[in-house]
């Protein structure tokens, strides 16, 4: 699973950042805040790379895994759902919300193993004398 995280998060990376740009330079109505959506896509997308390259195993390290996973499938259901009502389907669009969901569904699968291993570790006890 790890491997699929650390390969789907450089892409949205780019996609992000690519999306970013192209805002900039078309500047259609509302690209602000189309902006700001592409610059969190990739925000999160570089603290996932930087946490699994450093391997950080801290408990605001998980909180933010959860948080961002989060936001990442609601963005890319958002942004799925707008597509396919639009009057013109885009397939970049398409693809680039399925890898989003994709980063945020393995994002809280990676959690969801983590704390289960840590409930199956015992408890440490001291000897008894």
């Amino acid at each position: 699973m790890q491997k699929v995280l650390l390969s789907v998060s450089p892409f949205t990376l780019f996609a992000a950042c690519w999306l970013a740009a192209m805002e900039m330079l078309l500047r259609h109505p509302g690209f602000a805040l189309r902006i700001g959506v592409a610059a969190c896509i990739a925000g999160i997308s570089l603290a996932t790379l930087l946490t699994r390259g450093f391997r950080a195993n801290t408990r605001a390290e998980r909180r933010l895994c959860a948080a961002g996973g989060t936001v990442l499938i609601g963005i890319g259901i958002q942004a799925f759902l707008r597509n396919v009502r639009a009057a013109h389907f885009e397939g970049y669009v398409f693809v680039i919300a399925l890898a989003v969901v994709l980063q945020g569904l393995l994002m809280l699968t990676r959690l969801q193993r983590r704390i289960g291993r840590n409930r199956r570790e015992p408890a440490a006890s001291t000897p008894a004398t």
